[in-house]
């Protein structure tokens, strides 16, 4: 009896093909809920996952034969790492899949907001024709702060650097990475220097709510925030605050808090809308990793780290 991979969330053909070829039986269920996922994960020796489903210390409990779990993306959030790591459960993720196009999403927010392009789109669209407040700022006289320096971080860091921002770069958990692209430093000298804020950061009981309404105010100047990672790290209360106090020249978010946009409660609805009546606000809808090259890049990398070697 072959050995069985549950695919659970929108994949390349590219995989379910690769992982046959290395001699699974692989059942594509891209929306199998959690609880048919119970009833079935006993009998599976790896398990595909994208950002919508959470596997816990207690479904690993019901997974016997359960070696490996792969994701599809850069999350690891989605998985009890503890639990599965006493269990001997093997995860793996796919950022270098993806990082690429989180980085150009990410350029792409950071000219949208200095330069007013959503903003301006929105008011001649109204039949406002407003040169003099929308002018921009130009990249060259701009330092950019990246928070998380992984693949994502640097990818974002390169792309930045290549079109004439100065790049400083923190991660808490990484040294040694400066060079010709980016300065590494501390959260000290970004909190001096950043125009520009964004964010490459895992979610972790760390990270979880990590921009406050002291991280805003920490910042010696008023400063644009961008967030394609995950959305808890920034809750919207405090980024309201700074917008309204202009702490936060502007603010592009790619996640938000609660995804997607249903079963909200009145005040987390209220919040929202308060949220998008700001004109220097932009949001998209957790788009920045999913390009139309980075599903297929995901699945090879995933393979590869499997031991795929057609």
């Amino acid at each position: 009896m072959k050995p069985i991979v549950l695919i659970t969330g929108d994949a390349h053909p590219v995989l379910a093909a690769g992982l046959t070829h290395m001699g699974y039986d692989v059942v594509d269920a891209p929306t199998i809920s959690i609880v048919e996922l119970q009833s079935r994960i006993g009998s599976l020796t790896g398990l595909i996952l994208t950002s919508r489903l959470q596997i816990d210390a207690a479904l690993l409990q019901q997974a016997p034969q359960l070696q490996w779990i792969g994701r599809l993306g850069s999350g690891l959030d989605v998985v009890d790492l503890v639990a599965a790591q006493q269990k001997g459960v093997r995860v793996i993720s796919s950022p270098e899949g993806n990082c690429q196009a989180v980085a150009e999403h990410t350029l792409g927010l950071v000219i949208n907001l200095i330069r007013h392009q959503a903003q301006s789109d929105r008011q001649v669209r109204k039949g406002i024709w407003n040169r003099n407040s929308n002018r921009g700022v130009e990249f060259s006289g701009l330092t950019v702060g990246l928070i998380g320096y992984g693949h994502t971080g640097e990818c974002t860091g390169r792309l930045l650097r290549s079109v004439g921002f100065h790049v400083l770069a923190h991660d808490k958990y990484r040294t040694d990475f400066g060079g010709d692209w980016v300065t590494e430093t501390d959260f000290d000298q970004i909190r001096k220097e950043a125009d520009i804020v964004s964010l490459h950061l895992p979610l972790t009981d760390e990270t979880t709510g990590l921009v406050d309404a002291s991280w805003i105010a920490s910042f010696s100047k008023p400063f644009w925030l961008i967030n394609t990672s995950r959305g808890s790290i920034t809750p919207l209360e405090p980024l309201i605050g700074g917008l309204q106090s202009g702490q936060l020249r502007g603010l592009a978010l790619d996640v938000l808090p609660k995804e997607p946009l249903k079963g909200y409660s009145d005040d987390e609805q209220n919040e929202l809308d308060l949220l998008c009546s700001f004109e220097n606000v932009i949001l998209t809808p957790h788009i920045a990793g999913y390009s139309q090259e980075s599903p297929e890049r995901m699945a090879r990398v995933l393979l590869e780290k499997l031991g795929f070697s057609g």
